[in-house]
């Protein structure tokens, strides 16, 4: 996906955890988008990883679950919550269609 982005033009910080998705929020980094596997550490979620940066950086980017959980559950609450969802494995241009809805 990172190879994906960079074709597309896009700049791509990656994190492996919630504390350096923070620590580089905190360093001052601002992005557009921000895309977050759902299943993470036993008791994380990309849920909250995205919930967390919307506390520091406001309403102002793109979030996004990317998930193989497809019920129609995790779809609803996904999307309750105002983020984009994601079904693994993913389609280019889903993914593209969702980052093109914060250039408009």
């Amino acid at each position: 996906m990172e190879s994906l982005l960079t074709r597309w033009g896009c700049q791509v910080e990656l994190a492996e955890d919630l504390d350096e998705v923070l620590e580089k929020l905190r360093q001052g980094l601002r992005p557009d988008a921000i895309l977050s596997d759902y299943h993470l550490a036993p008791s994380l979620t990309g849920i909250d990883v995205l919930q967390r940066c919307r506390e520091v950086l406001g309403e102002g980017f793109i979030g996004a679950v990317i998930t193989a959980d497809r019920t129609q559950e995790t779809r609803l609450m996904v999307r309750e919550l105002g983020f984009g969802y994601i079904a693994k494995p993913v389609k280019p241009l889903k993914l593209r269609a969702l980052l093109q809805q914060g250039a408009h």
